[in-house]
């Protein structure tokens, strides 16, 4: 964020200089009128006396560029995109916050305004007494920020459940990640790589500079559509055809049908700004090696999507990694019953048939072996037996 921060920290000076001097001319303009006032009450005692022509006291309003917003309701967010068509960056550390007051009571008009600033086509009205109305040809928005996984679940079972959040907004994050943590940690020491953040921030100078009246257009190059349209194909044949992907999952995906060509163009403007070239030619040819580079993305990202939902879709599994990460912890013997497992009430593994069903899914990854059902010296239920794999277990 450095190099964003840093362009909106100039437009704030330059912003705070323009506006000092338009407050003089106010000023000025405020004089000039009392000038005239006073000619033209004299004027009207005395026909004979000649007065000026009314001065022009219209001044053009100086306008905040703004690049970052950190914390902003959205009618106030809709002011600001008043004077900045291209859009904003909305900035959330803590992601959860926000979803938190999406999904309080009366906040419906506010969802509906994010939803509809996703894609940044559409304009949108705003109608209150209290402050009248206000109108923005386009609502252009980027959310950027982070969040736990744990917490992310709750959102996301409402919205896998077709509840009152299932409107498409968990989905509009396309560029999601989830976090890799290696066991292998070590820390690295380096000087930062000058050149390269160097590239990054006259990339971004030339970026935000873009004219939003005048947009530039951009299109694929002929190899471009060609890899472009079998993608696609590609795409809709999954999104279409694959009975075992979750309806939510098949949502996210369609999105991408956008994304691709999006970041394409992105990448072949980063490219010709980290080389000085013109990025507001009226028409714009995207290569392609940057369709490649955009289909290259778009498909790692995928790999993360099918991980985020799959940790509500599919909570065996998720169980399934939290055990085995206590397994290779030593936190089992080599032996152990089912019930040692649900005793130990650890994260998704509370229940008899939660630690069951991660334990058969461990079992079919080979992490662990049934053994015979074994009956207690004095009778009773018998007791599900499991021997942990030697192999699975991590070098302490």
């Amino acid at each position: 964020m450095e190099p964003v921060t840093m362009i909106e920290k100039g437009w704030r000076e330059q912003y705070g200089a323009e506006r000092s001097e338009h407050n003089i001319e106010v000023e000025k303009a405020k004089l000039r009128k009392a000038v005239w006032s006073e000619q033209y009450k004299r004027a009207m005692k005395d026909p004979t006396y000649e007065i000026t022509v009314q001065p022009d006291a219209t001044l053009v309003e100086v306008r905040e560029r703004r690049l970052v917003v950190v914390d902003a309701t959205a009618e106030k967010l809709l002011e600001i995109l008043v004077d900045n068509p291209a859009g904003v960056l909305t900035l959330r550390d803590e992601l959860v916050g926000w979803l938190a007051e999406m999904e309080r009571p009366g906040r419906e008009a506010e969802r509906g305004f994010y939803l509809q600033a996703w894609s940044g086509l559409e304009g949108f009205t705003q109608d209150r007494i209290s402050r009248g109305t206000i109108h923005a040809d386009h609502v252009c928005l980027s959310l950027f920020g982070n969040i736990q996984p744990s917490r992310l679940r709750y959102f996301l079972a409402d919205t896998l459940k077709e509840g009152p959040s299932a409107d498409g907004l968990i989905q509009r994050f396309q560029v999601m990640v989830w976090p890799e943590c290696s066991t292998d940690w070590r820390l690295v020491d380096r000087v930062p790589h000058f050149k390269a953040m160097q590239t990054a921030e006259r990339v971004l100078k030339a970026l935000v500079m873009m004219s939003a009246e005048m947009p530039a257009i951009l299109r694929f190059s002929p190899e471009a559509q060609e890899l472009f349209e079998a993608w696609l194909t590609e795409l809709e044949h999954k999104v279409r055809a694959d009975l075992f992907l979750h309806p939510a999952l098949v949502s996210h995906l369609s999105k991408y049908r956008g994304l691709m060509p999006r970041l394409a163009a992105l990448f072949e403007l980063a490219d010709r700004a980290a080389r000085n070239e013109d990025v507001e030619a009226s028409e714009v040819l995207i290569g392609v090696e940057h369709a490649i580079q955009a289909a290259d993305l778009v498909g790692y990202l995928e790999s993360h999507a099918i991980r985020v939902y799959s940790c509500i879709t599919s909570p065996g599994v998720a169980a399934a990694h939290e055990l085995g990460r206590h397994i290779q912890a030593g936190a089992l013997p080599g032996q152990f019953t089912t019930r040692e497992v649900y005793l130990k009430n650890w994260t998704r593994l509370g229940t008899p048939e939660e630690a069951r069903e991660a334990l058969e899914v461990l079992e079919d990854a080979g992490w662990v072996r049934r053994q015979n059902l074994e009956i207690g010296e004095k009778g009773g239920r018998p007791r599900e037996l499991w021997e942990t794999n030697p192999g699975v277990a991590r070098v302490r």
